[in-house]
């Protein structure tokens, strides 16, 4: 192995710039200690491979590499760094976690043992060809980067806390998820005092909490837990090269944005204009600014039905996810959505001098639903009684069409709800569209109904 010549030109340079540690304003290739490497991505872009660093650990017996780049371009970008420093082989390659910018540029580190903790391998293949047609359809110049894209899953599985020996040098890997996703990994060189952190840290980039599987309370839990005297460099998962401080920037930034966002619910705040003025203090000049509207709508999903306290339950069923709402359990409004969208259940309560509900109510209702709705048109059809926890309810239904005047874009068939109880006026619209057919939309449209018998009022 040529470890030493290989980098010594890079070592004279630091001294000759009168630097004792790594070049913390570098990306590409840093080097943090003697034996461990960070790959720092040079920009936001694809071609740049989104923010996303790797790196590598030297041992006496091979290399670790951690985390692959986006595309195998990108991956042979970084194992040509990996030859810059040794020649000894890459024995293991280690996912911090499964989004494609950490993970498809694997294929490039042939006969290398890929690692992972348990839930990543199951999320890389069934979220890969999902990400390859989004770009296929929506994105055809990135879709040209990452087409010649292999997934390789991992090997085998790690355990929280296991150890590789590199030859004299000792990876140690903790699989603390569900934080960032479901399977994060932290990799540890506990010797030379470094952190990898994968996408639970960013520096200088927005942190991604849009991810399915995120946790923000037990990503809150696993920054406070990690001590911060053990580690002296820190390789973030997007971001130049830092220090333990990152970890309270993180922390920082995940209360702040959860702080925002819940009282933008208790306030009432539509999910489409909280995305317009939400902003998080001291990120102004972060890179990927296109993450933060995720992250408020991660955010409005998560929290909705908790800050707001529905008088009521309602079980939509799995596929069903909350998509907006705010308010109180007194005054407020819970948006869910399934079927890819082609399915609404919107709830609102208020309270009320009403003792019973007439056509007109609904209809009023539903007038000024439509102001501000220019392109939506909802054509009664009928009316009919209904049963909602038990207590009689009053419904129009009919079929609505949204686009352009004279160009049906989206049309399906709605239900609208309306009932008194305890006080408070009860709305349940109920739409269903864009189906495959008239028939989809109608047994779609039953579908919602039927969920309306599972409503429990308090």
């Amino acid at each position: 192995m040529n470890r030493r010549i290989a980098f010594l030109p890079a070592a004279i340079a630091l001294l000759l710039a009168g630097c004792g540690g790594p070049d913390l304003d570098r990306t590409g290739l840093v080097e943090i200690t003697e034996h461990v490497y960070a790959f720092v991505a040079p920009g936001p872009s694809t071609g740049e491979g989104l923010g996303a660093n790797s790196g590598f650990v030297v041992g006496s017996d091979g290399v670790l590499v951690v985390d692959a780049r986006q595309t195998p371009a990108l991956g042979r970008e970084l194992l040509e760094a990996v030859r810059s420093v040794t020649d000894a082989p890459v024995r293991y390659l280690v996912y911090t976690h499964y989004h494609p910018d950490h993970t498809w540029g694997a294929s490039v580190f042939e006969g290398a043992l890929v690692l992972a903790c348990p839930e990543t391998g199951s999320l890389l293949e069934f979220y890969s060809p999902r990400y390859l047609e989004h770009y296929r359809r929506n994105a055809p110049r990135v879709f040209d980067l990452v087409s010649g894209v292999k997934v390789v899953p991992p090997d085998s599985t790690v355990k929280d806390g296991d150890a590789i020996d590199l030859g004299g040098v000792e990876v140690v890997l903790g699989c603390v998820g569900p934080a960032h996703t479901a399977g994060d990994c932290l990799v540890t060189v506990p010797e030379e005092r470094v952190l990898f952190s994968g996408g639970l840290v960013a520096n200088g980039y927005h942190l991604n909490l849009g991810d399915p599987g995120v946790n923000p309370e037990h990503w809150l839990e696993v920054l406070a837990g990690i001590d911060r005297g053990k580690y002296r460099y820190i390789v973030p998962g997007q971001g130049k090269v830092c220090g333990p401080e990152a970890l309270d920037g993180a922390a920082g930034y995940i209360r702040d944005l959860l702080d925002i966002c819940r009282g933008a619910i208790r306030e009432g705040v539509p999910l489409e204009r909280a995305v317009d003025e939400i902003s998080i203090p001291g990120t102004a000049d972060f890179e990927q600014a296109n993450i933060l509207p995720f992250n408020i709508q991660a955010c409005y999903r998560r929290y909705v039905v908790d800050v707001v306290g529905p008088p009521f339950e309602i079980d939509p069923g799995e596929g069903f996810t909350v998509g907006d709402g705010g308010g109180s359990a007194k005054s407020g409004r819970v948006l869910w959505t399934g079927g890819g969208g082609r399915m609404e259940i919107e709830a609102r309560w208020e309270p009320t001098a009403r003792t019973e509900i007439i056509t007109q109510d609904i209809r009023d209702y539903m007038e000024q639903y439509l102001r501000g709705r220019p392109a939506l048109r909802m054509d009664v059809e009928g009316s009919r009684s209904m049963t909602i926890g038990g207590e009689r309810a009053l419904a129009l239904h009919g079929a609505y069409r949204e686009g352009p005047e004279r160009v049906a874009v989206t049309t399906g068939f709605y239900t609208w709800v309306m009932m008194v109880r305890g006080g408070a006026v009860y709305s349940f619209r109920l739409r269903a569209g864009d189906g495959e057919s008239a028939e989809v939309n109608r047994a779609n449209l039953d579908t919602l109904e039927s969920l309306l018998a599972t409503v429990r009022f308090r």
